[in-house]
């Protein structure tokens, strides 16, 4: 979580425009349209590709492109593009846009569900290696520039600090009360889950275009 004091002076990270940087201005924002391109051109020819792997009939290179054309847009200033870059960077993609390349494809609901989730995966992935990336490198050279160390984004507030030793306090001390082994046993419980919990985001490469499996009817 930012500091506020921190970075209040900083506005957009990517522009340097002294504007709150709200999604939607972070997903339009100037800076980031030639990086939008780059997303854009990848992100078309691996669309083809999966397009091609998914059909269950015979396509000619029009036909690929005409549903491409329809599923993403020409341009990173289409309608289309825009409501799909919207969409897909909160990992959902529309209805209408799923309906249309399951009838165009001939694609049972399995088949279909798996190509939602293969292209949104392509999607994410170039999202954060593209876009994302670049906004964290313009911000990560704004913190340089006004010489805000590491320390100071992880060191937390002096009242702060006293509040949660408090709490700590209490909480031994009710520990220490007899009828609290059930709270203890449950709180090892707990850590022993969390411990094993693995975020998705920490592995390398996470995108790997899922199988596509056939029809069998």
């Amino acid at each position: 979580m930012r500091k506020l004091k921190l970075y209040e002076d900083l506005g957009c990270a990517s522009c340097n425009v002294q504007i709150n940087e709200s999604w939607n201005y972070f997903l339009d924002c100037p800076a980031l349209q030639e990086s939008w391109k780059v997303l854009f051109h990848t992100f078309w020819q691996e669309v083809q590709s999966l397009i091609l792997k998914s059909a269950k009939k015979d396509l000619s290179r029009s036909q690929v492109v005409s549903l491409t054309l329809a599923l993403i847009g020409k341009l990173i200033d289409d309608l289309t593009f825009r409501t799909l870059k919207q969409w897909a960077c909160e990992g959902k993609i529309l209805f209408a846009h799923s309906k249309f390349i399951q009838k165009s494809l001939l694609l049972s609901d399995t088949v279909s569900n798996t190509f939602d989730a293969t292209l949104l995966l392509h999607f994410i992935h170039l999202f954060k290696a593209i876009i994302w990336k670049s906004r964290c490198d313009k911000q990560i050279k704004w913190e340089v520039e006004h010489q805000i160390s590491h320390k100071q984004k992880c060191s937390q507030d002096q009242d702060k600090v006293n509040e949660e030793a408090v709490m700590h306090l209490d909480v031994i001390i009710e520990g220490q009360r007899p009828g609290n082994n059930d709270q203890d046993e449950n709180e090892f419980s707990g850590n022993s889950i969390d411990s094993q919990t693995q975020v998705l985001d920490d592995i390398d490469s996470p995108v790997r275009p899922l199988p596509i499996r056939s029809d069998s009817r």
